[in-house]
Order: C-alpha cells, then sequence, then structure tokens
C-alpha cells in the first residue's frame, strides 16, 4: 500500500515535497481522497484543504510525529 494510500485509509499525516510548476515546497498533509491525477488533502502549511497534481508530488514519506501519537 502507497503512503499516500495509508494516508486515506489509516488517518495518518503524511510529508511531501510538492513542485507547483514555480517553487519547492515541503508539505505535511492528510490525504482525503485521490486518484491517478490529484490528491485532495488538507494541508497543514496552509491550514486548508488543498488539491495536488501527481506529477507535482515528488517525494513522499511518513511525518514522524504522527508514528509516534499511533504508537504511544
Amino acid at each position: 500500500m502507497t503512503l499516500i494510500a495509508r494516508s486515506q485509509n489509516e488517518g495518518i499525516k503524511i510529508d511531501i515535497i510538492y513542485f507547483d510548476g514555480e517553487s519547492f515546497t515541503k508539505r505535511k498533509i492528510l490525504v482525503h481522497h485521490f486518484t491517478e491525477q490529484t490528491v485532495d488533502a488538507y494541508c497543514y502549511l496552509r491550514k486548508a484543504p488543498r488539491t495536488f497534481k501527481t506529477d507535482g508530488i515528488l517525494a513522499v514519506s511518513l511525518d514522524s510525529h504522527s508514528l509516534e501519537e499511533r504508537s504511544g
């Protein structure tokens, strides 16, 4: 299962590196829905729902704080 799917299915936050065509940003997100083309998620940087193009997501990793919260 991909990390994006785990975020949606298990309610865990993930970190992404995203390129919007002009700049790179690191975002902490919680995925609500995704397709092959887009990821709909809550963005903790912008404090609002956002849609990300999948071809702009360059890297995905587990948010270490989410793992600590779930284990303890």
